[in-house]
């Protein structure tokens, strides 16, 4: 599974300090997930803030932001996953914190 990369993907609605638990778990997996695409409704600063937080590259994870208009979870997945570099794919809820060997035990 190394040599293969993995896509996350969080649709987010402006819950910032979940976000970065969230995040925090998935910069801590023992198989390297490659990017994070966020995708955030809200209207608050501080998820742009979490997502460009420089931990996240210095961990190896790449942390990309987009904003979209609806609160639409489905459609905020949607849009992440037309967005995402890797075929390999895991959908996360941003309020979720996953356990250190969770993306090696799927894959």
């Amino acid at each position: 599974m190394s040599s293969q990369s993995i896509s996350a993907i969080i649709a987010t609605v402006g819950r910032p300090e979940m976000l970065r638990l969230c995040l925090e778990s998935l910069a801590k997996q023992t198989v390297r997930v490659s990017e994070v695409v966020v995708v955030h409704c809200g209207d608050d600063t501080e998820t742009f803030a979490v997502t460009h937080d420089a931990c996240w590259l210095e961990a190896g994870m790449e942390v990309r932001y987009f904003h979209y208009q609806e609160r639409n979870c489905a459609q905020q997945r949607n849009f992440a996953i037309e967005r995402a570099k890797y075929d390999n794919l895991l959908l996360v809820d941003d309020d979720v914190e996953v356990d250190p060997r969770w993306v090696e035990e799927l894959f």
